[in-house]
C-alpha cells in the first residue's frame, strides 16, 4: 500500500533502463565501432527501433497507470492505516486481557500489557497454560457500557473477532489497491479456525459453562500468528 517512486515490477524497470541505455548508445557511440558482420547493421536497426519502442510505452505506463495508482493509494492511506491500527488494538486488547496479572484482585480488573517482543514471542504452551485458568463464562475485563455488566469471555472473543472481521471488510473493499502478501494475510486472519467458529450459529452452544478457554487454545494461537504476522507486515511497510 505505501506509494513507490517506480512501479513494482522489476522485470519492467530493467527492461525500460537497458532499452534507454541501447538508445543512447547507439545514437552517440555506435558511429565509433566497426563493422564486423555484414547483418550487423540490419541487427542494429532493429534493435534500436525495438529500445526506441519501449521507451514512450514505460513512459505511458508510468505516467496514466503507475502514477494514478500511487495517487489513490496516497488518498486510502488513511482509511488503510485506520483499519489496520483497529485490527492491532482489538488483537493487542485481547491478548493483554489474557496476560492480566493474576496477583490482582479480579475486581480491580487490572491487564498487565504486552510488550512487543513478549506479544511476538508468545508460545502455544505458555497460552494453552493461561487459557486453562479462564472459565468460558467467567468475566472478562471488558464491560458492556448501557448493560453494567462485564463481558464474558465468549462474548469478548465474539466482540474482538466481529470487530476484526469488520476491519478487514473495510479493507477488502479497496483490495485492488493493496499488496498481494496484506491481502494473504487479511485473509489467512478471516478464514482461521477461530473466525470460523465464531461464524458457526452453535460457538457459543459448543462451550459449556464449567469449560476454561483451553478448548479454543489452538484456534487462539493460530488466531495470533496470522495477527503477529500483520503487525510484522505493517511496520515493515509504513
Amino acid at each position: 500500500m505505501k506509494p513507490t517512486y517506480l512501479p513494482k515490477s522489476y522485470l519492467l524497470n530493467i527492461i525500460f533502463f537497458c532499452a534507454v541505455i541501447i538508445v543512447f548508445f547507439i545514437t552517440f557511440m555506435s558511429h565509433k565501432i566497426p563493422l564486423y558482420f555484414s547483418w550487423g547493421q540490419n541487427f542494429e536497426d532493429l534493435l534500436f527501433r525495438l529500445s526506441f519502442s519501449i521507451i514512450p510505452s514505460y513512459l505511458f505506463y508510468f505516467i496514466v497507470v503507475h502514477l494514478k495508482s500511487n495517487k489513490d493509494k496516497k488518498n486510502l492511506r488513511p482509511l488503510v492505516i485506520g483499519c489496520s491500527n483497529g485490527i492491532s488494538n482489538k488483537y493487542r486488547n485481547l491478548f493483554d486481557a489474557f496476560h492480566q496479572n493474576d496477583s490482582k484482585l479480579q475486581y480491580e480488573r487490572t491487564i498487565q500489557f504486552h510488550t512487543d517482543e513478549t506479544l511476538s514471542n508468545i508460545t502455544e504452551e505458555y497460552l494453552s497454560k493461561t487459557l486453562s485458568k479462564i472459565k468460558v463464562n467467567s468475566n472478562s475485563p471488558y464491560m458492556i457500557f448501557g448493560q453494567g455488566r462485564y463481558m464474558n469471555w465468549v462474548e469478548f472473543i465474539t466482540f474482538t473477532c466481529n470487530e476484526i472481521e469488520r476491519d478487514i471488510n473495510s479493507l477488502m473493499l479497496i483490495s485492488s489497491h493493496l499488496d498481494s502478501e496484506h491481502i494473504s494475510i487479511l485473509y489467512k486472519i478471516k478464514s482461521s479456525e477461530l473466525m470460523q467458529a465464531i461464524d458457526g450459529y452453535n460457538f457459543k452452544d459448543m462451550l459449556m459453562p464449567n469449560d476454561s478457554l483451553y478448548i479454543l487454545h489452538i484456534h487462539l494461537y493460530e488466531f495470533h500468528l496470522a495477527l503477529n504476522k500483520l503487525e510484522l507486515y505493517i511496520s515493515e511497510n509504513k
